[in-house]
Order: structure tokens, then C-alpha cells, then sequence
């Protein structure tokens, strides 16, 4: 399995650590925690992923981020726990909706790493049997030393093979990588012999 960096927008990476720290602080004092991320994440995969309208309309810098915290109350109040609902309010006031989905991320991730847990996102071609899932969690568990919290996705373009995406790094062990990987090898070779044909052509002419 080859190893690459993971492109990612290095603002919304860290304006999102700035808020998940923060809403993991103030989770900090109350009884359930992990339902607390989990409601996060539903808040960002059901009410705002899933809905490309409402996204568009939390997105939209025409609505001013007092009629978004408004718009916010009236979807969620009641629906969610207080302390989402405010921290929903408070990115909306400071105009960060637009890094939502990350900050979702990201808490995951740093409360993941508190409980001895490591987010780990799997994409496969086809979905994967019981036992295919086992095995490969517990070759994940072997290489990082905690253990995973194995996210499985998928995505038919891949043809075959699996990329596991754990933080900012992505093992990626597909067919389609294998073959980019060996198009840019045999650019390279095919690059360097016709430099080393005019050069050989060039000598012949300087010698003539």
C-alpha cells in the first residue's frame, strides 16, 4: 500500500481545530459526551449535507448571520441539545457555517484520540463482507496501536483495491492510483530516453 499526502484547505483545517477544541471544552461538563459529537454529526450529515437548499441558504452571505442564528433556532430548538443548538448559533454570529462540516470532523477526531481512538475512513469499490471488514480493522489496529473507529465509504470509480484515510493521511492501495502511478513512471522513462536521444543526436552533429 503506497502512502500520499492528503490535499486539504489548510484555513478550514485550522478555523475548525479553533471551534472543535471549543465545543469539546465546554462538553467537558456534561454527562454524555459522545452523544454530544454524535449529535454534531448528525446536525451536519442529516440536517445539513443531506439538504442542499438549507446548506445553500446557511452558505448564502446575502443572509445575515442574524437571520442564519434565527433560521437555526427554528430548525433545531428543541430538536438538539442546548449545547449544539448554541454552538451551531455562535458559528453562525462569527460567519464560520461555511467550515461546519470540518469542525464536525475534527471534533470526532480529537475525541476519538481522547478515548484512545483513531477515525479511520475506508473506501472500497463495493461494500465489503463481515469478515473482509474484520480482518482489514484489525490490520488497521495492528499498524496505528489503538483502536479504529472505521468509517466505511464507497466508491465505484476506484475499480478495486481500498484507500483508508486516517487524519491528513491517505494509504491509497487502488487499481486506479496503480495506474496513474505507472503512467507518470513510464512518462518519466519515455522523457528521459528522448533526452538521452538529442543529446547522442546533438554530439553526432558536433562531431560532423
Amino acid at each position: 500500500m503506497s502512502e500520499e499526502s492528503q490535499q486539504f484547505d489548510v484555513g478550514a483545517h485550522r478555523v475548525a481545530g479553533v471551534y472543535a477544541k471549543a465545543f469539546l471544552g465546554a462538553a467537558a461538563g456534561e454527562a454524555d459526551v459522545a452523544g454530544l459529537v454524535i449529535e454534531l454529526e448528525n446536525v451536519v450529515d442529516q440536517g445539513v449535507r443531506a439538504q442542499p437548499e438549507f446548506r445553500a441558504l446557511l452558505a448564502n452571505q446575502l443572509v445575515s448571520a442574524e437571520e442564519k442564528v434565527q433560521i437555526l433556532d427554528r430548525v433545531f430548538g428543541g430538536r438538539v441539545a442546548p449545547l449544539v443548538l448554541n454552538f451551531l448559533k455562535v458559528v453562525a454570529e462569527q460567519e464560520r457555517l461555511i467550515y461546519l462540516p470540518e469542525m464536525a470532523a475534527h471534533v470526532r477526531e480529537l475525541y476519538d484520540e481522547s478515548q484512545q481512538r483513531r477515525r479511520v475512513e475506508v473506501t472500497t469499490a463495493a461494500p465489503m463482507d463481515g469478515g473482509t471488514l474484520e480482518a482489514l480493522t484489525g490490520t488497521i489496529r495492528a499498524r496505528l496501536g489503538c483502536e479504529p473507529n472505521v468509517v466505511t465509504r464507497i466508491d465505484p470509480s476506484l475499480i478495486g483495491g481500498v484507500v483508508i484515510r486516517v487524519g491528513d493521511r491517505v494509504f491509497d492501495g487502488s487499481v486506479t492510483d496503480r495506474m496513474r502511478r505507472m503512467r507518470e513512471d513510464l512518462h518519466a522513462r519515455y522523457a528521459e530516453a528522448i533526452e538521452t536521444r538529442r543529446q547522442d543526436l546533438v554530439a553526432e552533429f558536433t562531431e560532423g
